[in-house]
């Protein structure tokens, strides 16, 4: 079913591959998702989510009053929207601290006029009463000792003990114990960038902790988005990405397509491509295509003449209604198997 608030949102091929700048209040785009022949655009400072044309245009505000904060990625699953916080701390210049709001992600229905039903998830299970003062000092308790040692992880994260997940929970335990006073440390704390559903599972990818130099790919325990009562995972599968961790994961046809690029903030993004079917959990695998991306790049959608994909940029400290420097929308060529 194609959302009524979709329907008229057209994605056609936009006049030229040349960047465009997008307008305020979306300063700092970093999720993307093609729906229904149109674009859904999150920003990890707004609590909206923003419908676009090809040109960028920001035709409706979707709020979100009740989201995680720092919003990095979206997945549609089945009739439903999955909006992604990022779990991750805060920046290394000011303590690496517990950011409670981003330990969630919300799942919600596409219904007629817009998202419906929305119940918000942690690692604890269902929030009915939202994020308030209690329960996010609740949700940084219990992050901070879900990761005070590998069995400590294990018991909160995971279903059992699945393949992959020990060196995981090792990785994770690493950089939390000395993230507050190590900025290596901070950039490798946990952090959700990717969402993708395959094979009707939903998926989530790693910026950090890249283990083992493979990025990480974790599969939410739950078959139904309807029914999900806790943000747990059952599988783990990796991606050689040089390295790199995962910043965005579309799926293009029976294809996997994301963004790669450092735990740490800097450069060298690369667009990477490769079977969905090559997502095993318990296995690695590789990409079968590369290419060049703008550095920042924080979403991809399929559309037109290739992958839609906005890069972040920067709201106005004084002023939330400016951007200091905007964000960006542009097309990328889906990149060649050899």
């Amino acid at each position: 079913m194609v959302p009524l608030f979709i329907i008229g949102l057209s994605l056609a091929a936009s006049s030229g591959s040349a960047e465009r700048l997008l307008p305020p209040p979306l300063c700092e785009p970093s999720a993307l998702l093609a729906v229904g022949g149109a674009l859904l655009a999150g920003d990890n400072e707004r609590e909206a989510l923003y419908a676009l044309d090809a040109e960028g245009q920001v035709l409706r505000a979707l709020p979100l009053p009740d989201a995680p904060h720092d919003v990095e990625a979206l997945a549609a699953w089945g009739d439903h929207l999955v909006v992604v916080g990022s779990h991750s701390r805060g920046s290394a210049r000011k303590g690496c601290e517990i950011k409670a709001r981003r330990l969630a992600i919300l799942v919600a229905r596409l219904g007629k006029a817009g998202l419906e039903g929305g119940r918000l998830i942690s690692v604890d299970g269902v929030l009915d009463g939202g994020l308030d003062k209690r329960v996010r000092q609740g949700l940084a308790q219990l992050r901070a000792d879900s990761l005070a040692s590998p069995g400590a992880c294990l018991r909160g994260w995971f279903d059992g003990a699945p393949a992959g997940a020990a060196e995981v929970c090792q990785a994770m335990v690493a950089a939390e114990g000395s993230a507050a006073f190590d900025a290596a440390a901070c950039a490798r704390t946990l952090n959700i960038e990717g969402a993708v559903v395959l094979a009707g599972r939903l998926w989530l990818g790693l910026r950090a902790p890249v283990v083992g130099g493979h990025a990480v790919l974790l599969r939410v325990a739950g078959t139904r988005p309807d029914a999900l009562d806790a943000l747990r995972f059952d599988a783990v599968a990796r991606l050689d990405l040089g390295g790199m961790g995962v910043r965005e994961l579309t799926v293009v046809g029976d294809g996997l397509a994301g963004i790669a690029g450092p735990e740490a903030d800097g450069p060298g993004f690369r667009l990477f491509r490769l079977p969905a079917s090559a997502v095993v959990p318990g296995a690695s695998a590789a990409p079968t295509a590369w290419a060049a991306a703008p550095d920042d790049t924080e979403g991809l959608a399929p559309g037109p003449g290739g992958l839609r994909y906005v890069v972040d940029g920067a709201q106005d400290p004084d002023d939330s209604s400016r951007c200091r420097a905007p964000g960006r929308l542009g097309v990328l060529p889906l990149p060649e198997v050899p």
